[in-house]
């Protein structure tokens, strides 16, 4: 329980985390502060897609919690209760996503969208994306280290992610702000495991993704 309370308190940390630095990125002028917080940002979201990822594979942890829930009201007088009530049904809410991380990251950015933050989210995400999945194909085509390749690839795919439940028309349309073709071709040309891990997440985590144009989804296939 107390992991998962750390979890949930971390999730809330990363959010704050995300919108300064893409804040910091807005103001700066300097090249090389935008390319340390750029990094810094894809390696983050590659830590957001692990989590989540090992979350998805472990079901005992939404059981774990609801039996806690269901026992809090026998212990609500116990001193030292690692979640009281109050904060229970919140982190409940947490555990019950398939991707609580990238979800959390969702709410917290259609607030921004919504304030009409700066930069706007939406081009910030596509721009990001069609970064990351360039920088990906040439690190991976000059035989650079593996796991900067993987840490751009999932910070590719954690961002059409946000970018498809955010942008009303989704990640998959043909004149869309993401090159959805370059970014999966990225991928299957990448001859590592890690990539089924991402073409799935493609697949079964976005919004859009079943209103996809045929020429989208056959790149998906075997």
């Amino acid at each position: 329980i107390n992991r998962i309370k750390s979890l949930f308190l971390l999730s809330k940390d990363t959010n704050a985390c995300i919108q300064k630095v893409i804040t910091k990125l807005s103001e700066s002028e300097n090249e090389e502060t935008k390319a340390a917080l750029l990094k810094g940002l894809a390696s983050l979201l590659e830590q957001i897609f692990n989590i989540d990822w090992a979350k998805m594979h472990k079901p005992e942890i939404q059981n774990d919690f609801s039996f806690y829930r269901r026992s809090l009201e026998k212990h609500s007088s116990h001193p030292e209760l690692p979640v009281d009530d109050a904060v229970a049904g919140h982190v409940s809410m947490f555990v019950a996503q398939a991707n609580p991380f990238i979800k959390s990251i969702i709410t917290s950015l259609e607030t921004r969208k919504r304030e009409g933050g700066t930069p706007e989210i939406i081009p910030f995400l596509s721009n990001f994306t069609n970064m990351c999945a360039a920088s990906a194909y040439a690190a991976q085509k000059g035989n650079q280290c593996e796991d900067n390749v993987n840490m751009l690839y999932a910070a590719m795919t954690v961002c059409i992610v946000l970018y498809d439940s955010l942008e009303p028309n989704g990640a998959f349309t043909k004149h869309g702000r993401i090159d959805i073709k370059k970014c999966i071709n990225g991928l299957n040309s990448w001859d590592s495991e890690k990539k089924t891990q991402y073409l799935n997440s493609l697949k079964y985590s976005t919004r859009t993704f079943q209103k996809a144009p045929n020429s989208v989804q056959k790149l998906f296939k075997d």
